[in-house]
């Protein structure tokens, strides 16, 4: 079954899909219908990441890497696409 974890602080909408390792990040207050995608700015995931990570540690049903993560950068994320997981 496919899962995605996401956090609300504050203005800010943070979205990680662990199938894909791909995650998200929207300003709900200037961009309530989440169109614009702000992932490629580094600066704004770095505390989201770490609050994910903290979240997530001790835990063995998911691997969360921040080394590994792909930033979406308004880009539709392939884990909405039908045959994502096919080679």
């Amino acid at each position: 079954p496919l899962s995605n974890h996401y956090i609300v602080r504050d203005r800010y909408k943070y979205c990680w899909f662990p199938e894909t390792n791909e995650e998200q990040l929207f300003d709900l207050q200037k961009d309530p219908h989440e169109l614009e995608d702000l992932s490629g700015q580094a600066d704004l995931l770095q505390p989201f990441r770490k609050l994910l990570s903290e979240r997530l540690k001790g835990r063995t049903d998911y691997t969360y890497d921040p080394a590994r993560l792909q930033p979406t950068a308004n880009r539709p994320p392939k884990m909405f696409w039908k045959d994502f997981l096919l080679p």
